[in-house]
């Protein structure tokens, strides 16, 4: 029997440790089992061995679908609390209306990231005691697993696996380099992710293989029985399609297996599997096995998504894994190191990526937009009048072992060798650009001779941009180090000025490309500067292109409904957006149905 009741009013441990999140510019704490219930035991070792591993999965699932979903969180524990009974709800209500009194912080309820973490350790669990279990999770069941969560997270804490408090010099608390360490490990479950993104990347990298790969392109689409890598793009954008479509997002949608060829294939091959090593392998390496194995099956004819999140990443960003594995390819280009490096960055993410849509979003008949592949040229450079814009793209990974288990050192290190100057002292990222600035400013491009056009250095304008594909880079540390490197950087040139440097990513470009469109460039970037400035006056995180853009473009749909920019707008117009979307898969060769 629950003892709930006696805990509720009781003493709360004080809370002090570096794991937290980061969400909206505020620092939250995860719910623990301390903070909502005290020391006391409220359950008995059987009762929480009580349910069954499937049954947790389901249930957690559904947590993490909803908090992904965006659903608010007291809303949610309070549908949840009524769920369960007068008695039962009532006290967990009350427990959470004390320990938020008594916090010193937000409290962040259900943590997507703490949810994902546990359901690994319920894989395992179901590896070991494999139910199959018809019935849907309720009542009791789900007091039982909430509590169970809630102990995970407090173990999680009090393990020390997410650092140690690190103070400054005269004894005060170093947030940075305290919380940094933890807040990476987590930042994923912050970034937003464009379905439309990842099916359009999905098939565009298909595409690319196509032409670099033939036999190996017909051996993938044999592999899933379909005759056109556009199904296999939109099999996943139709399966994500769901989780926008159920508006309310209540309860998690349970798929049934059916018979088609298409669908059973993809759902089945993306099952987790049910041996116990290969599950513990797949754990080995971060959230690999979300990736790969999405689907999870509760019987023979149901299953759920483990998570949204990493149902969408398998669209997009895992189907050069997928393609790698499963065509034949790692028999003509044996090192996965440079199969990405050379065909996945370089032939099809510049090609038919960043290339295509840039061009086709910033096309204006005024602008020159140049593109060159040479290393000692920018990816891109754009003039607008009295305005240039050089642009730098990369399609860089971030190592698990970096996200695990790095100091704040370490990861600063890892960022700055990406973004700034490699390991060999060769300029990367904002470093190559300061560098094409100078070079630009003795010797402007043959292309682009804007001296002999009459326009004068004195009055040009130059905007640094960095444009990645991987949402990691949009990590707050990262736009501080571009930006320190850019500050203690001194060289005289003839410009008028050059803007501080931009770090965005293709997603938020490519989700906003009638923003782009619409709107002049740099009226964009003044839009951002105005907000960053703002935020970094008030020491908040989340600096970066890409919160901006959500967070002003996103909600508010015209910058003028914002506090710092109460006087700016931006035009949106999404059927220009989708008209967009269209004419990049016309130049994809989609078909027109």
């Amino acid at each position: 029997m629950l003892v709930i009741r006696e805990l509720v009013g009781g003493s709360r441990p004080a809370v002090a440790h570096p794991l937290c999140a980061i969400k909206n510019d505020m620092v939250r704490l995860p719910l623990t089992y301390k903070m909502l219930l005290g020391n006391t035991e409220a359950l008995t070792s059987e009762q929480l061995n009580s349910v069954a591993p499937s049954k947790s999965i389901l249930f957690l699932s559904t947590l993490s679908y909803q908090v992904f979903k965006g659903i608010d969180q007291e809303i949610l524990l309070k549908d949840l609390c009524a769920s369960w009974g007068d008695e039962i709800g009532t006290l967990i209500s009350s427990a959470y209306s004390h320990a938020k009194k008594h916090s010193e912080h937000e409290i962040e309820i259900f943590s997507e990231w703490m949810i994902t973490e546990f359901i690994k350790i319920m894989l395992v669990d179901w590896a070991e005691n494999p139910q199959d279990e018809s019935k849907n999770i309720g009542g009791l069941d789900e007091v039982i697993v909430f509590i169970k969560y809630l102990k995970f997270v407090q173990k999680y804490i009090e393990s020390g696996v997410h650092g140690k408090v690190i103070l400054n010099e005269d004894g005060s608390f170093n947030f940075n380099r305290t919380s940094y360490p933890s807040y990476i490990k987590q930042f994923e479950f912050g970034q937003p992710v464009g379905v439309i993104y990842q099916s359009v990347y999905a098939y565009a990298f298909l595409q690319s293989m196509a032409d670099a790969f033939p036999k190996c392109y017909a051996n993938y689409l044999h592999h899933y029985n379909v005759d056109s890598s556009w199904l296999i793009a939109n099999f996943f954008n139709a399966t994500a399609k769901l989780f926008y479509d159920h508006s309310d997002g209540y309860p998690l949608p349970v798929f049934h297996l059916s018979n088609n060829s298409i669908a059973e294939k993809v759902f089945r091959e993306k099952l987790v599997p049910p041996e116990k090593s290969t599950i513990q392998k797949l754990l080995s390496r971060r959230y690999l096995i979300f990736k790969k194995h999405p689907f999870f099956q509760l019987s023979d004819d149901r299953i759920c998504i483990l998570s949204w999140r990493y149902l969408m990443d398998a669209i997009g960003n895992s189907v050069p894994y997928d393609f790698y594995e499963k065509s034949g390819v790692s028999k003509e280009v044996s090192r996965w190191v440079h199969f990405k490096s050379h065909y996945v960055s370089d032939k099809f993410a510049e090609n038919y990526l960043f290339k295509p849509i840039i061009n086709q979003t910033l096309h204006k008949n005024h602008r020159v937009i140049l593109f060159d592949s040479k290393p000692s040229r920018p990816d891109c450079y754009i003039r607008d009048n009295k305005r240039i814009y050089i642009i730098e793209f990369k399609d860089l990974s971030v190592s698990d072992s970096l996200v695990e288990n790095s100091t704040y050192d370490e990861i600063t290190q890892y960022f700055k060798h990406r973004l700034v100057e490699n390991e060999k002292g060769k300029a990367r990222g904002i470093g190559q650009i300061l560098k094409y600035i100078k070079e630009i400013n003795s010797n402007p491009y043959i292309q682009d001779d804007f001296v002999t056009k009459g326009i004068n250095l004195s009055k040009i304008e130059v905007y640094p941009v960095i444009v990645y594909t991987n949402s990691m880079f949009a990590f707050p540390l990262v736009a501080d180090i571009v930006n320190e490197f850019f500050d203690a950087s001194s060289f005289d040139t003839n410009f008028k000025e050059i803007k501080r440097p931009i770090t965005m990513s293709m997603q938020v470009f490519f989700d906003h490309m009638d923003v782009f469109h619409l709107n002049a460039l740099h009226k964009v970037f003044s839009c951002y500067y105005r907000s960053s400035a703002k935020i970094r006056k008030a020491n908040r995180k989340n600096n970066d292109m890409d919160s901006f853009m959500s967070r002003q473009i996103y909600k508010h749909h015209s910058l003028e409904q914002t506090n710092a920019l109460r006087s700016k707008s931006l035009k949106r117009n999404y059927h220009i957006q989708r008209s967009m979307i269209g004419q990049y898969l016309d130049f994809l060769g989609a078909p027109k149905n």
